[in-house]
């Protein structure tokens, strides 16, 4: 277990806040995987989380939120702070450079169901830095001591902080700023191990969190130090503690396409094994339910009176965007599907590759005119009425030339080994129906995840 401050964090397999991916229907698919069974031997032990099994997900972010939207509260940033009772523990985490509005966007985290506050200093990302937040800030430690004891001293649950190395291999942090956050009162450190030079490329660097854990160790042995980067299995985990000496791990990209991997690395740490892999029927229920999740949320669509309250639905989403996904969804959400799925075509691409749409169905294929979006658009889109034989991307369909099948009877082909039998291994989803694309996630494919055990 892991303590952070004043709250018990069960596992120590962390999700970091990935914007664009993590957000609330993401988390609750993710925090949907049980753990696995503990063993007689450790039944009632430490690694026991108190439900018989090694747990999963310890604590998970919400995207990275800005104070000045997050104050103004802008439909878009109340979509990337929501969350649910559900969703616990959660921590929001900031940015920015201005002490003042982030020490009132941290109060209203707080007041907004947050259990921990995290300061990012370690985003590389221009937007972010050109307004010397992110990983900016360490340049300037002496401005990342103040913001951090601003913070600490606006709210009364935990405050961590998420850095990197250094700004390049010439302004090396790893020894001095860790302990001063520490004096000002973080109770965590997040080390991610590149520069901001390095981006996310080569390897990280190793070294460089254990230099920052014995830094931190050698003045507050009892702050946790987590460690960060190029994690995309359980033996990645279990290799960075043993040579950092790190107290957990938080996952960021290795997350894409397998929220069970929280699961896996649990076992891993607890046992010095690997698990049985995840069951594909498992697989393709979170896939289903995260496609029912952002329908279930409501979404404002006009902005609310100043007397109301503004997060009333946003923070407290129905108790539906927990629950498990039923297996045949509502008509009315039914209807609603392929226009979701056609906003995140990129996304679903990658799932008509493993739902059988051949060799070209992941790239490239608009759905905004297909009626069943997990069927290849040249069948749907081209020779609706007619069935005329349609030529696209190198091979020839015809719309007679399978069987009609609905969404669902094409996802839960993937439960089927049956269905998956002498056929190629299909990739990983990426952000499952996200905004953003999971083109590089699936071209890791099975190695990350996917549906292939």
């Amino acid at each position: 277990m892991l303590r952070i401050g004043t709250v018990q964090v069960k596992t120590r397999g962390l999700l970091a806040p990935v914007a664009g991916y993590f957000d609330l229907a993401n988390r609750l698919v993710t925090r949907s995987v049980p753990g696995v069974p503990c063993r007689p031997e450790h039944l009632g032990g430490p690694h026991d989380t108190g439900d018989g099994t090694y747990g999963a997900l310890g604590l998970a972010f919400t995207e990275l939120l800005c104070p000045h939207s997050l104050l103004k509260e802008s439909d878009k940033a109340m979509w990337r702070a929501a969350t649910s009772p559900e969703d616990l523990p959660v921590g929001m985490q900031l940015y920015g450079s201005d002490p003042i509005p982030l020490a009132d966007a941290a109060r209203w985290a707080q007041d907004h169901g947050a259990t921990v506050i995290d300061i990012n200093m370690g985003c590389p990302v221009d937007k972010v830095t050109k307004k010397h937040g992110g990983s900016k800030l360490l340049c300037e430690p002496d401005h990342a001591v103040t913001l951090t004891q601003a913070v600490v001293q606006a709210v009364n649950v935990p405050v961590t902080t998420k850095i990197r190395l250094g700004w390049d291999d010439d302004q090396i942090i790893a020894h001095t700023l860790p302990p001063k956050l520490c004096d000002a009162g973080s109770q965590m450190v997040t080390v991610h191990g590149r520069t901001t030079a390095m981006k996310f490329k080569p390897s990280v660097r190793l070294e460089g969190i254990a230099a920052v854990v014995e830094s931190v160790k050698a003045k507050h042995p009892d702050i946790p130090v987590i460690g960060n980067g190029d994690i995309t299995t359980p033996d990645d985990a279990a290799k960075m503690i043993d040579v950092t000496g790190c107290d957990g791990v938080m996952v960021a990209r290795g997350a894409f396409g397998q929220p069970w991997l929280f699961r896996d690395i649990a076992y891993r740490l607890a046992t010095g094994d690997n698990p049985e892999p995840y069951p594909r029927a498992d697989r393709a229920r979170c896939v289903l339910q995260h496609f029912e999740n952002p329908l279930a949320a409501p979404r404002r669509t006009q902005r609310r009176p100043h007397h109301e309250d503004p997060h009333q639905q946003i923070q407290r989403p129905p108790a539906a965007l927990a629950g498990p996904a039923p297996r045949q969804p509502d008509p009315a959400v039914r209807q609603l599907l392929p226009r979701l799925l056609a906003r995140r075509h990129r996304s679903i691409g990658a799932w008509r590759g493993a739902a059988g749409g051949g060799a070209h169905a992941g790239r490239n294929r608009s759905t905004s005119n297909n009626p069943d979006p997990l069927k290849p658009r040249c069948v749907a889109a081209s020779a609706p009425r007619f069935g005329v034989r349609t030529k696209r991307h190198g091979h020839v369909v015809h719309p007679a030339s399978r069987p009609p099948q609905s969404a669902d009877q094409r996802l839960f082909r993937l439960a089927s080994p049956t269905s998956l039998a002498g056929t190629k291994a299909p990739p990983a989803f990426g952000g499952f129906a996200t905004r953003k694309t999971c083109s590089a996630s699936a071209a890791r494919g099975p190695a990350t995840g996917g549906l292939a055990s």
